[in-house]
Formats: C-alpha cells, sequence, structure tokens
C-alpha cells in the first residue's frame, strides 16, 4: 500500500510501501512501540508512543489549520478505509504538499514550541476551569512535578522515621521548613506531610509514627 515516511532526521518525506501490519509500522518509523495521531479525515500518523522522550529529531505542520503539536522522530502517514483498515493513502495526499505543510524544528525551535503549545493549553485551561485540557507538554510538565514530588515524599518518610524518637512537641510544618530548604512555605509543607502519609497535625508526641 502506498503510504509516505516523514524522517526528521533526514529531513525527507517520501513514498514507502507499507504492508499494513503494525511489525512493519515499527520497523518504518524504528520503534518499539507506536501511538497515532489524526492529521484529516481518514488520514492517520504513526509515530513512537515514547518519541516525546527519546526522539531528538523534531518537527511541525506548519499552516494557519493546523493543530499545534510537537511532532517527535519519524511518522508514517496512512489512510484508513472504511472499516478502520489500512488503504492506499489518499492521492490528495503528496511528498510535494506535506513537504509545503511541514517544518523541521532544531532543538531551540522545538524547545521554544513546546513552550508556546504549553502556554496556549494553560491559557485554555484558564478560560475553560471545568474542562481537562491535556498535551505532550502539559504531560511532560505535570510528569516532571510527580517525579519531585515522590522523591521529596520518599525524603520526609526516610526522615521522619529517623528522627520520631527525639520530636516530642515538634511542630510538623516548621520541622519540614527545617529540614528541607526546597520547601519554602507552610502549605507545600501540610501538603507533602499528607502526601507522605504522616499523621496530620501539628504537633506530635514520642513514640508516634506514620
Amino acid at each position: 500500500m502506498r503510504a509516505i515516511l516523514v524522517d526528521p532526521y533526514t529531513r525527507t518525506i517520501k513514498e514507502v510501501d507499507y504492508s499494513g501490519d503494525g511489525s512493519h509500522i515499527c520497523e518504518l518509523v524504528q520503534c518499539g512501540l507506536f501511538t497515532t495521531h489524526s492529521i484529516g479525515a481518514n488520514i492517520t500518523c504513526w509515530l513512537d508512543d515514547s518519541g516525546n522522550w527519546t526522539q531528538r529529531a523534531w518537527f511541525k505542520f506548519d499552516h494557519p489549520n493546523a493543530t499545534p503539536v510537537l511532532y517527535c522522530g519519524r511518522m508514517l502517514v496512512t489512510s484508513d478505509g472504511p472499516s478502520g483498515e489500512s488503504v492506499d493513502l489518499d492521492p490528495m495526499v503528496t511528498t510535494a504538499n506535506l513537504a509545503a505543510s511541514i517544518k523541521w524544528l532544531g532543538m531551540a525551535a522545538a524547545l521554544a514550541f513546546a513552550e508556546e503549545i504549553d502556554e496556549r493549553t494553560k491559557q485554555i485551561a484558564r478560560e475553560n476551569p471545568h474542562v481537562i485540557f491535556t498535551d505532550d507538554g502539559l504531560a511532560d510538565r505535570i510528569g516532571a512535578v510527580v517525579d519531585v514530588l515522590e522523591h521529596e515524599t520518599d525524603q520526609i518518610i526516610e526522615a521522619y522515621h529517623d528522627a520520631v524518637g527525639d520530636m516530642d512537641g515538634v511542630n510538623l510544618t516548621e520541622w519540614v521548613l527545617d529540614t528541607f530548604p526546597r520547601v519554602t512555605n507552610a502549605d507545600e509543607a501540610r501538603f507533602l506531610l499528607r502526601t507522605a502519609g504522616i499523621p496530620d497535625k501539628d504537633f506530635i508526641t514520642t513514640g508516634e509514627s506514620a
């Protein structure tokens, strides 16, 4: 079947013969697992599922109606039949019109575009507080926060169990602020204590544990 392979590493866009098999997608895109993204009616793009973290070549579709998405790694463009099966790529989709729409991005440009997407998402979320929005940039930011939170709470739990015998009458919030300089305010300290599963009270008595 006719398909098109977009390769930001070589910055080429070429037609390929696609078998319709998942293993062939992995071979063409050079990935272990793939994900999909739609760019039009019955037009599916296949990409590396972990591309946001593993790929180091980027591009975007640069035309007024394009959804702002930062693509990472190689992309296979195919068409879908009436039942969702892969068929020959729509003849209206050509290497020439894809080349006219794609903008290759270096690292600095990719970072700037990712930050632009992130800011757009935050603005939409502010304007529509009743709706949950997500995108790759937002997911990465949330993931980073989760990683930091897990690291901080693990450290608090360890320090708490090491010191609990000497903490008679200690204010837990102040203890977190004194022990962990990275925690800068009482609200954050209380949040970390609750997340760590430590008793939610201002003072503890000797012998209490999480």
